[in-house]
């Protein structure tokens, strides 16, 4: 039977030698700027909890379980005699190398025996130094904390993560190191560049390139027809040595919103003549459109922009394309070029989770609704599905929160379910006691005090697959094939397992579509 299933594969990859497939390629989303932490009372930033490896290098916080294998809120804290919180002890064995501590029989790292450390409670009175467990509830070393200059350092408390007053700290996007505004190899972002007297900014994040304004033109302003126009003339004239310039999509013009910064709110050594000043508008095209029905009147085209200046910096809305006397709806422009950002492609796990093909993030299903702090904390908290579940769950940056929506039907994806109204991790910078959050109908993002009730989608980062890759070896290959005519032949598959959230068609079975896709794919 083996034999015969390679004679089929073979011969169905002679015949299928002109065909040609196409692999998932995951792209991330870009951040939103924002590095520091804000209150949730105050409009004020205080300092986000890291913690740093030995070397003086951002390093996950360790985290502590109690000895029924709970992951603990707070990492143990010690005192010295004084009452004073101090570093929790190490213990050493006589090799030097570091050991739970016992009740006698230490040594210092030299490998010498000295006394047996001593713990105190915030009283001043001793006590048995506190203990700590993997999540199988196993006695472990504690784990040790360091400062960015490698110095080790009390292990952040339950108390650490609020401030002074009482505001949670972490799951903030300054909680989360970027791994996108600055990249591993260490180049920025965006690339400025000159040609023929034409300024361009490259990003190196979604592989497009933008149009930076001058002095002479960033207050120009144009209607739905007149961009039209604008962009025509951008491409005749060949601006920066090219043609292909177009307007952005919302999700494409959104994502160079620099959150850290207003009016404007843009990095301004990227991109400065942006528009900005007192006023609240200062609104750029995207090229999405979607239909908007008015609770007086018939549905009508309208369009999405970009406020990128006064008051509202950063907020997502839409407005009439069609009314060339009403100077309210001109509007300014960046053009870009490059491929178009994708849509989302979502994969529904079947465990209440989904996973979005395109930027690699896992969504949950459900969206609880609840205050912003408790949206922090809940997703920080959370681990899901409830067997075999992940633990590192976050609340998304609004940029996230974006790929959420289909623009052109001004509603969520039809796989997630709830309200549109979502909180996001993403401070609004000119007056820190609101954050930003989706909304539907005439905007798209918008913002709210911290106090009010929203939906809070937790998010991951997940590993994303190829189609066809059944077997998850991060490979499309004959292995596939093979694994998908013995999964729609009914055949045994042994020790061999297969992955239904590489399905190419959605059906969530593996069988001859497969097959016949990861055929094209290793024939190509």
């Amino acid at each position: 039977m083996e034999k015969a299933i390679r004679i089929t594969v073979f011969s169905m990859i002679f015949i299928l030698t002109v065909c040609s497939g196409s692999s998932a390629q995951v792209a991330p989303v870009p951040d939103t700027g924002q590095t520091k932490c804000y209150s949730s009372s105050y409009n004020i930033s205080i300092s986000c909890l890291k913690c740093y490896d030995s070397k003086g290098s951002v390093a996950n916080c360790p985290t502590c379980y109690d000895s029924e294998g709970n992951a603990m809120a707070a990492f143990p804290v010690c005192y010295d005699a004084e009452k004073n919180e101090t570093v929790c002890p190490n213990c050493f064995n006589s090799e030097g190398d570091e050991i739970i501590c016992p009740d006698s029989g230490c040594y210092d790292t030299e490998g010498s025996e000295i006394e047996c450390p001593k713990c105190y409670n915030d009283q001043g009175s001793e006590i048995n130094c506190p203990k700590c467990y993997d999540s199988q509830g196993n006695e472990i070393i504690c784990p040790n904390c360091y400062d960015s200059d490698g110095n080790e350092i009390n292990c952040p408390g339950e108390s650490e993560f609020y401030d002074k007053y009482g505001s949670y700290i972490y799951g903030q996007d300054g909680s989360y190191d970027s791994d996108t505004k600055v990249l591993e190899s260490g180049r920025q972002r965006f690339t400025v560049r000159t040609v023929a007297g034409d300024k361009m900014a490259d990003d190196s994040i979604t592989g497009l390139t933008w149009e930076i304004k001058t002095s002479q033109n960033k207050t120009a302003t144009y209607t739905w027809e007149e961009a039209a126009t604008y962009i025509a003339g951008l491409n005749s004239d060949q601006f920066g040595g090219y043609s292909g310039w177009r307007l952005p999509t919302i999700r494409e013009l959104a994502f160079i919103v620099d959150r850290d910064n207003y009016n404007p709110a843009v990095d301004t050594e990227i991109f400065p003549n942006t528009a900005s000043g007192d006023d609240s508008d200062y609104l750029y095209w995207s090229s999405d459109t979607y239909i908007f029905v008015p609770a007086d009147g018939p549905e009508e085209v309208w369009t999405w922009s970009v406020n990128f200046g006064g008051k509202m910096g950063g907020k997502v809305t839409g407005s009439p394309n069609d009314n060339e006397e009403m100077s309210y709806y001109r509007r300014y422009i960046r053009a870009v070029r490059g491929d178009e950002m994708p849509a989302s492609v979502f994969t529904d796990n079947g465990d209440g989770t989904v996973t979005e093909r395109i930027t690699g993030l896992m969504w949950l299903k459900e969206a609880p609704e609840t205050k912003w702090i408790e949206a922090l904390t809940d997703c920080e908290a959370l681990t899901f599905p409830s067997e075999n579940g992940y633990s590192d769950w976050r609340l998304p940056d609004i940029n996230e929160v974006l790929t959420l929506f289909d623009h052109s039907k001004n509603s969520l994806y039809e796989v997630f379910s709830g309200s549109s109204n979502h909180w996001s991790s993403t401070t609004r910078i000119n007056d820190k006691v609101h954050v930003w959050r989706s909304s539907s109908g005439a905007v798209a993002v918008t913002y709210n005090d911290k106090g009010q009730t929203f939906s809070a989608r937790a998010v991951r980062d997940a590993k994303v697959y190829d189609y066809g890759d059944i077997d998850h070896s991060d490979g499309v290959d004959l292995a596939d094939a093979v694994l998908a005519l013995k999964a729609s032949a009914g055949l045994s598959l042994g020790n061999a397992v297969i992955y239904i959230d590489v399905d190419v068609n959605g059906d969530k079975k593996i069988g001859v579509e497969e097959v016949i896709y990861v055929l094209q794919y290793v024939a190509k």
